[in-house]
């Protein structure tokens, strides 16, 4: 099984280094549960499907500056994720 949270790391309640508070969230809410039986790897990082499912689209252009708007594509970002969660899956 493949789990992933998402949270907002803008939050103020998380302080500005939120890796290490989301960290002890998460896995105090899993030690609490001891009757679960799990084995667990854990990867640490973002998830950039926001990044890759943008378009950039040059809107100006001249030989010393070039202005770019970006569009996100859902339908990319949605594609992006399938493929991003069924590579696991090949394990």
């Amino acid at each position: 099984m493949k789990v992933a949270f998402h949270f907002n790391a803008d939050d103020p309640s998380l302080g500005c280094i939120y890796g290490e508070t989301v960290n002890r969230i998460v896995f105090n809410a899993i030690l609490q549960k001891r009757n679960l039986n799990l084995t667990s790897k854990v990867f640490v990082g973002d998830l950039l499907l926001d990044v890759c499912a943008s378009e950039a689209v040059v809107i100006e252009s001249d030989e010393a500056h070039m202005c770019i708007s970006c569009h996100m594509d859902d339908n990319r970002r949605l594609k992006l994720f399938e493929k991003w969660l069924m590579a696991s899956l090949k394990v």
